[in-house]
């Protein structure tokens, strides 16, 4: 919760309601790149339930690659890092980059560890597909220099509804927009 909330500020797309604040980007980040997703990797086309094809299992396995080159992005808080070219697209990675920017900046890097849950996909059109997973967000965002966690709700670990949009390229399925809802759900 606590990198969604600083991408969302960043990008002007915060709203809170009730206590739920669907944010944009990437919520999560990981201790040593270290990144668990629960269950299979084959991702479940929704109105199918129990049946998985290859195509959806592209999509998720995508998914998660997007998920992890944030994640170890954030640990040295670079918004270079070449894994992000390799899995996201824009408006996404505009997004992504500016908060990593931002909290190189500050001085800060993120630690933690990230349960991306079951991933399922539960649309799938030719060139996008829809992604949805709880994800147990366990990250902090701390400062370089002291090491002591930064105030507030990037200190914070929570459960967030992950809805994400994939898109196919020449390159292969690609994240091209996410939202987080902090608390939207309950880690099953």
């Amino acid at each position: 919760m606590a990198v969604a909330v600083a991408v969302a500020v960043a990008v002007g797309l915060f709203i809170t309601s009730c206590g739920v604040a669907p944010l944009a980007g990437h919520a999560r980040i990981s201790a040593a790149g270290t990144s668990a997703v629960a269950g299979t990797v084959a991702g479940t086309v929704a109105g199918t339930p129990g049946n998985s094809s290859s195509e959806s299992d592209q999509v998720v396995a995508a998914w998660i690659a997007a998920q992890q080159a944030f994640d170890s992005a954030a640990l040295s808080a670079d918004p270079s890092t070449p894994g992000l070219a390799a899995t996201t697209v824009p408006p996404q990675i505009d997004a992504s980059r500016s908060l990593l920017e931002q909290m190189s900046e500050a001085d800060e890097h993120a630690e933690g560890v990230v349960r991306f849950g079951t991933p399922r996909v539960l649309s799938m059109q030719a060139t996008l597909a829809e992604v949805r997973s709880c994800v147990h967000d366990a990250e902090i965002v701390v400062s370089a220099t002291s090491g002591v966690p930064v105030a507030g709700v990037l200190g914070e670990v929570d459960y967030e509804l992950f809805e994400s949009t994939m898109e196919s390229t020449p390159d292969g399925w690609k994240l091209m927009t996410q939202t987080v809802g902090a608390g939207a759900c309950t880690g099953r």
